[in-house]
């Protein structure tokens, strides 16, 4: 039994995702990304939002299409940030989306916590299943409306880091070989 559980456990942590395989966005995707940033660091501590697109960020998704995700930044906005669709007629590419940011909603806003929190919005961009194969399946009851619709969905703990799960996979075989050990 502990061999079949060491096993998957081995097989599964070889089939993560590794540094060296993970997607990496664009370098102009990145240099914008820190260049909105800023941008949306100065309006925030100076509460300017009478114009609230801040900049585009270019991107390419995860089927190779190009564009530019226009950033909003809304001091009333009642979540940290979200990809939005523009017109729900059309389908959800990368022409037909925008992100709105309110770091005032954010546990601890700084230049960090927005900048990781617009990656994070970019890599549901990058994902097409959040965008242009977006489905009832695969979007089900995904909400902001409460934390168990948000924190608890797979659209959201899909991005939990690598290393996470490594020290998950380590730590589960670690306690799986001492507790077999013990019987």
């Amino acid at each position: 039994m502990k061999d079949i559980i060491s096993k998957i456990l081995k097989e599964y942590s070889e089939n993560l995702l590794t540094e060296k395989k993970r997607v990496k966005f664009h370098p102009r995707t990145v240099s914008d990304l820190e260049y909105v940033t800023d941008l949306i660091v100065s309006k925030w501590k100076d509460k300017d939002d009478e114009t609230p697109l801040v900049g585009r960020v270019y991107m390419e998704d995860g089927a190779g299409d190009k564009g530019f995700i226009p950033i909003y930044y809304l001091s009333t906005y009642q979540n940290e940030a979200e990809v939005q669709i523009r017109d729900n007629e059309k389908p959800m590419e990368l022409g037909n989306i925008f992100i709105i940011v309110n770091p005032d909603q954010m546990l601890n806003p700084n230049s960090k916590s927005i900048y990781n929190t617009l990656y994070h919005e970019l890599q549901h961009v990058f994902d097409t299943n959040t965008t242009r194969f977006r489905s009832q399946k695969n979007y089900g009851n995904y909400s902001h409306d409460s934390i168990e619709n948000y924190y608890g969905h797979l659209m959201s703990n899909v991005r939990i880091s690598t290393r996470c799960w490594k020290v998950w996979s380590e730590g589960i075989r670690n306690l799986l070989g001492i507790t077999l050990n013990r019987s």
